[in-house]
């Protein structure tokens, strides 16, 4: 929408079509929305380029999330696994067993072992 003095603003728009008193009537609220929409292009933006930062870089880049109970879950890893590892993201992240299963078994309680205290510190 442009404004009176030329400056354009984002509104969000609803309206419905009711009848009153036998008549057809068309009821609407428009909010103006444009810095939201400003900062969710601005985000947009933002995260485009940490991507492109985290799939450029030759390193493996894992976000993980703990529960309570001892269990993990892979939210996010970068491209960068497929040259550490020679296993691609989705790959890792179809089968959270997999990363596991590539530990050394002489390494594997120190290295899959998830202290809890260390997790909140």
């Amino acid at each position: 929408m442009r404004q009176k003095s030329g400056r354009l603003l984002t509104i969000l728009f609803s309206a419905e079509s009711i009848e009153l008193q036998g008549q057809l009537c068309l009821i609407g609220i428009a909010k103006e929305i444009t810095d939201r929409k400003q900062l969710e292009l601005a985000l947009q933006r933002s995260e485009a380029k940490l991507n492109h930062v985290l799939n450029s870089a030759i390193a493996a880049v894992t976000s993980i999330r703990v529960f309570p109970d001892g269990n993990w879950q892979y939210e996010y890893r970068s491209e960068g696994c497929e040259a550490v590892f020679g296993y691609t993201a989705q790959e890792l992240m179809a089968d959270p067993a997999l990363w596991q299963s590539r530990v050394f078994p002489d390494d594997a309680a120190q290295v899959l072992e998830l202290n809890s205290e260390k997790l909140h510190d």
